[in-house]
């Protein structure tokens, strides 16, 4: 696995594990939606392109 779609798996996994939290946080100042919505669109990303290669460069 590249390391660019390593990293980006990582992000995704951080965000599934910690949207409650984020959504807590964010009602402290918001409406307390951040974590539920940066879940869906992380895990879309995930669902999407799991199975494809991911760099940060153009090689």
């Amino acid at each position: 696995m590249r390391m660019g779609k390593q990293f980006l798996l990582r992000m995704v996994k951080a965000i599934q594990d910690n949207k409650a939290y984020l959504g807590e946080i964010d009602g402290l100042i918001g409406d307390g939606d951040h974590g539920m919505n940066m879940n869906k669109g992380f895990s879309v990303f995930e669902t999407r392109f799991k199975d494809k290669e991911i760099t940060f460069s153009e090689r």
